[in-house]
Formats: C-alpha cells, structure tokens, sequence
C-alpha cells in the first residue's frame, strides 16, 4: 500500500535527521467474541476484507471471552470518568526513563471529538481510598462491526498485578458495550506480561523512535502505547 511505503520512507530519514531508534513497539489483540474469531480464521484464508467479510463473520456471534482479574486490594474499584467531572490525577510510576503521560486538559479534548471517531472512556482505578491508574480506550464501529482500542493504562507502580487488574476490568468494560475485540499496543515487559495474562495475543510490531537536544536515548524501561501518534517523544526533556 502506498501508506506503507510512506512510512517506510519516513522511517528512513528519521535517523538521517537525528532521531534515534528504541526498541519496537509490539501490538496485540484481544478477541471478545466468536465473530471476531472468524473474522480472523477467514483473513488467514485470504478472504478479502471490508463489510463483506466483517458482516459473514459476525452473522452469528457470542461472548468468547471471559475473565475476573485478581483485586490489588479488597476494596479497588474501576469506575468511569464522567465529563465535566475533575479528573482525579494519577501520579505515574517513576520506574520508567520513557512513559507516556496524560494530561489534565485531555479529557475535554477528546468528548469534543466527532462523532465519527467513535466513544472515548476514562476509567479511573482506586485502590486504598486512592486513585492507582487510569485507562483510555475508545470504541468504533468498522467494517459494520464494534471494535476498541486500549489507547493508554496508566499506573502509580510498574505492577503486573495492577496492570492486569487495569486491563481485564477495562476489557470488560468494553465487551459489555458491544466491542467484539480490543486493539493495545506496549513496549514495557511487565505491561506486556500483563496483556498476555489477559488474554491478548501479538500480531505485529512498530518501530518508535526518540529525539533529543542533546542526542541521547532513554536509558531503562519505556513504557509506549497508543495514545497519539506523537506520544511516542513524550514526555519532552525541558532542561
């Protein structure tokens, strides 16, 4: 595809003009249910794709997946963040040399988003009486059937456990809401070990890269997801 070429290409100047290489970013899947098996089994078949496909796939579909994760502490809770309503801040591990950080001002930004870009959600986990991480995920329609993508967990510790509990209970969340499989992407193994727990499966990955004034690269974990293409350089070394 032409798309491809172009990102190739692109790919291909960034280190000429500075940028430096990290390790690959991995993308999974988790299919919630029967259709989206299907739909999966007829595109190894080399059926071609679109509405026809999706819609043979899904004719006849059910739930496929079901998982209750683990509670960090007796009294967590996932709840979703309501527009108009404060944010509650979730302070982010500081285990990583490279994370991806939402912002205050996000949440507005994106319930102002068209509608054709779908439903985006906030869901904010507490633990303890305090906020331990949050999720953003968005719901959309494709191909005439609802897909998600996990966009961005973020958590207060580099925990398997909280990120599984983070993950399993915001995939819940959008297979009650009609998804039939949710997209993630990570490049922090304890994240991924996480997914994986969950249920998702690796399908591909993507290359990241990082620019800085002083041409130096993230030493330690990084923690990237899918939260906007340009994510990918945040946060920016001010000093």
């Amino acid at each position: 595809a032409a798309s491809d070429v172009y990102k190739r290409q692109t790919q291909d100047i960034l280190p000429r003009m500075g940028w430096k290489k990290l390790p690959d970013t991995t993308n999974y899947t988790l299919l919630l249910t029967s259709g989206a098996y299907a739909e999966s089994l007829l595109g190894r078949l080399r059926v071609p794709g679109g509405r026809f496909r999706s819609r043979l796939a899904h004719t006849i579909s059910f739930p496929a997946w079901h998982r209750r994760s683990k509670e960090p502490v007796a009294d967590s809770v996932l709840s979703e963040h309501l527009p108009g309503d404060p944010l509650p801040l979730v302070e982010p591990s500081s285990d990583y040399a490279l994370a991806c950080i939402s912002s205050e001002w996000e949440p507005g930004w994106l319930d102002s988003a068209p509608q054709d870009m779908g439903r985006f959600f906030w869901l904010v986990g507490h633990s303890g009486g305090r906020p331990v991480g949050l999720t953003i995920s968005r719901l959309f329609r494709r191909h005439g059937s609802w897909q998600a993508s996990l966009l961005h967990v973020q958590a207060c510790e580099r925990s398997s456990e909280l990120y599984e509990w983070l993950i399993t209970e915001s995939s819940r969340f959008l297979a009650r809401r009609g998804a039939t499989k949710v997209l993630c992407r990570a490049s922090c193994e304890v994240y991924s070990a996480a997914l994986k727990r969950t249920g998702f499966v690796e399908r591909s990955r993507t290359p990241a890269f990082w620019w800085s004034k002083d041409r130096t690269i993230p030493i330690g974990p990084i923690h990237l997801t899918q939260w906007r293409a340009d994510e990918l350089i945040r946060p920016y070394p001010t000093s």
